[in-house]
């Protein structure tokens, strides 16, 4: 069930959408400015699999954006039409009329609601998938350092390993493959055809046949899911590569 929160308890969710977050963070907010606390939290979030911040309307004021491309591993985009306010981890959302505005956080009447994962699923995913969307088409300002691109993946098998048919398999190196959701670049292994967000909203329901909307090594559209991430051509050229990282991930 979702929880009221007014101007005050929804400063204190923020802060702690970021001190309690194990995985990822995404905050989506017009307006940027940063006070002394929510900085040390976001100072502390290094050893998390992404940090990604969204503002919109106008640039930057310059020490503010001094300060986030000096956060190596963080992730910032700019959306021009951006009128939402969304802070959300792995396990919880915030939806609010409150900018992460310093101003905001100690004078303006403010509300939301607070969503989680554990309470309300659906409604939890549905919240991810809008805010992840909005952070698909807006455009990136300082990419993560720390996940950098990969341009060739590691091979998941290699030229003096046998398949399960006995056959010698050869050794191939594939492009960097595609989140098979958001078509997000990633390393290509279609054992984890998801990248960090999405994967976290697919394991609500952990449904391996949910049609997703792009081949992992491909990216072309197709209907794709977790148990067959590849289209039809990708299949027929690298049927050994699929079956081996699928077989992989599934004796986990």
């Amino acid at each position: 069930m979702a929880e009221f929160l007014t101007r005050k308890s929804t400063t204190a969710g923020i802060e702690s959408i970021i001190r309690n977050a194990e995985e990822w963070i995404l905050l989506i907010s017009p307006y940027l400015k940063f006070d002394d606390d929510i900085k040390r939290r976001i100072e502390g979030t290094r050893d998390l699999d992404k940090v990604a911040v969204v503002y919109g309307k106008k640039k930057l004021q310059s020490d503010e954006d001094s300060w986030l491309k000096s956060i190596e591993w963080i992730e910032t985009k700019f959306c021009k039409n951006l009128h939402a306010k969304c802070y959300l981890n792995e396990k919880e959302a915030i939806l609010t009329s409150m900018n992460l505005y310093e101003y905001s956080q100690e004078n303006n009447r403010e509300m939301g609601i607070r969503v989680s994962l554990e309470d309300d699923p659906e409604l939890y995913e549905e919240i991810v998938r809008e805010a992840r969307d909005i952070e698909r088409i807006s455009e990136m300002v300082a990419a993560s350092k720390k996940h950098k691109v990969v341009k060739e993946a590691s091979v998941v098998y290699s030229a003096n390993k046998k398949s399960a048919k006995g056959n010698q398999v050869s050794t191939k190196l594939f492009n960097a493959g595609f989140c098979i959701r958001c078509k997000k670049r990633l390393k290509a292994n279609p054992g984890k055809p998801y990248c960090e967000i999405d994967f976290s909203t697919w394991k609500i329901f952990k449904n391996d046949k949910f049609e997703e909307k792009a081949c992992h090594l491909c990216g072309k559209k197709w209907k794709t899911s977790r148990a067959k991430p590849v289209c039809k051509p990708c299949w027929d050229k690298h049927e050994e590569f699929v079956k081996t990282a699928l077989a992989s991930e599934n004796r986990r």
